[in-house]
């Protein structure tokens, strides 16, 4: 029984970390593409 537990362990561990990884990844081009993010919802905002 101790191995399925571990793999389970170590694949919630994958799972939380590629989540972890997008979000921060997000947040990174969040910060980088704010102002062609403003300027598209400006653009759509006008029409």
């Amino acid at each position: 029984m101790s191995i399925p537990f571990m793999a389970g362990i170590s694949f919630a561990a994958i799972i939380t970390a590629l989540v972890v990884h997008r979000s921060w990844l997000n947040r990174l081009e969040e910060d980088g593409d704010r102002r062609t993010m403003v300027g598209t919802d400006s653009e759509e905002s006008i029409r």
